[in-house]
């Protein structure tokens, strides 16, 4: 048996209990009961990777007890709902993703801002390593390729091109054109860091 933790895009938690025979097409209709998102809204990502095929099985997509987290993400366009949690499934809220002390915690700020303008915090998270930027410029004037290529240059290991790095805000995956917040928002936000499907990154 495997206890799967599904984190949404609003950071609740959805535990489900499942063999490892059972599909990913089988965990949509779980989280479809226990979320109330409908399974072709759903993007499920395991292991950075998004899991397409309905009839796959967990056992074949190698989850197992230490690889057991996967991360609900939302067709472009669709909005989260209110969760409505079944019975004999755990929705766990405000939970950040990564259990325990982060393993990497940097702080640095994007240049070519007004150094009088208090800044707003970009906390990106990948994994268990947290990455905080600080941005001295409305977020409307800061688009997420700025973003990228700040984070790959100034702290990123070495050897991470920008163009490898897909940034998730809002339960959607960013354009590198897209302003960080169109409405230019003065709040901390939060933004989730993924590596695009067949870029390797060796453990540290």
């Amino acid at each position: 048996m495997l206890k799967l933790v599904i984190v949404a895009p609003d950071k609740r938690k959805v535990e489900l209990d499942c063999e490892p025979s059972e599909t990913f097409g089988d965990v949509k209709s779980r989280i479809e009961a226990a979320l109330g998102v409908p399974k072709d809204k759903q993007r499920l990502l395991c292991s950075g990777k998004e899991r397409k095929d309905a009839s796959e099985t967990l056992a074949a997509a190698g989850v197992t007890a230490k690889s057991s987290k996967l991360m609900l993400m939302l067709a472009p366009g669709y909005t989260m709902p209110a969760a409505a949690v079944a019975e004999g499934e755990a929705a766990v809220a405000g939970a950040e993703e990564g259990e325990g002390e982060p393993a990497v915690d940097l702080e640095g700020e994007l240049p070519g801002g007004d150094p009088s303008q208090a800044p707003v915090v970009v906390q990106v998270r990948q994994g268990r390593n947290r990455y905080r930027v600080r941005v001295r410029r409305g977020l409307a004037a800061v688009t997420f390729g700025e973003l990228s290529d700040y984070l790959a240059e100034q702290m990123l290991p070495p050897g991470i091109p920008s163009s490898e790095l897909r940034l998730i805000a809002r339960g959607k995956t960013a354009s590198r054109e897209d302003p960080l917040c169109p409405e230019g928002s003065s709040k901390d936000m939060s933004v989730m860091l993924m590596f695009r499907e067949g870029f390797f990154v060796a453990a540290e």
